[in-house]
């Protein structure tokens, strides 16, 4: 995974180089979400680089579902300074903000999120399998619109079935749940490198708007499912505070 995210990063973003460094990373990004004016926390070590890496958030908004719309992106702060010097960033590790479109002009009910919570504690195995295809659809376009923002070809890549692990953590407000799938890159030559990916899938209910929370890792060992759980729990109290 480090080195196709690298490819594609340095491939979409070539005109970051010129681009000036923000001077400290905000504790909190605000996003709107209809109405309302949503606080996202940045995780400790991290930066939404929207400011200092604008390309960088067309490459987050290309990889977002077209019934999703991108709220944050946050990358480690040694990605962000890699990219900036001309250094491949290993994005071993980042996170995504997200809500869905449909819902974004609607006020989300406690009762409502209740119904929405229950439905994927039950049924969050099936749920996952049955965005698989789509999973994959949105993904060869988001390909193709990169590489065509890009000015080349870039490998193609197949996503594997999306298994649901456990639900880790639920409150009030949300729920989380940890997921795998695993990435298969065909690279010049027919070679095919398959890489394991790990996420955190939050749904949250703030100030009554749907937001969804990713958390990414490189799947190595458990220590990366120990991750994710722990920055999701570190995570969410910061934004129940914030907002």
């Amino acid at each position: 995974m480090r080195r196709l995210l690298s490819s594609l990063l340095m491939a979409c973003c070539g005109l970051w180089l010129a681009l000036p460094a923000v001077a400290a990373a905000d504790s909190t990004y605000a996003a709107p979400i209809g109405r309302a004016l949503v606080a996202l926390p940045v995780p400790p070590g991290f930066v939404e680089p929207s400011r200092s890496l604008p390309p960088m958030r067309t490459l987050g908004e290309r990889m977002t579902p077209p019934s999703n719309r991108l709220l944050a992106l946050f990358i480690a702060e040694s990605d962000e300074r890699d990219a900036r010097e001309g250094r491949n960033p290993g994005m071993l590790r980042y996170y995504m903000a997200q809500t869905l479109r449909q819902t974004e002009e609607q006020a989300l009910s406690g009762a409502e999120f209740g119904e929405v919570k229950t439905m994927l504690r039950q049924q969050y195995q099936q749920l996952l399998s049955n965005v698989t295809g789509a999973a994959q659809g949105h993904l060869d376009n988001a390909m193709r619109q990169i590489g065509r923002d890009a000015g080349q070809e870039l490998p193609a890549l197949k996503l594997g079935e999306l298994r649901g692990l456990e639900v880790f953590d639920e409150r009030d407000f949300s729920i989380s749940l940890l997921a795998m799938t695993q990435l298969a890159v065909q690279q010049a030559g027919g070679q095919v490198v398959e890489m394991p990916l790990a996420m955190s899938i939050t749904t949250a209910r703030v100030k009554d708007k749907l937001v969804y929370f990713y958390a990414y890792s490189q799947y190595r060992d458990k220590a990366d499912l120990d991750w994710l759980r722990a920055t999701t729990r570190e995570w969410l109290p910061r934004l129940a505070a914030a907002n």
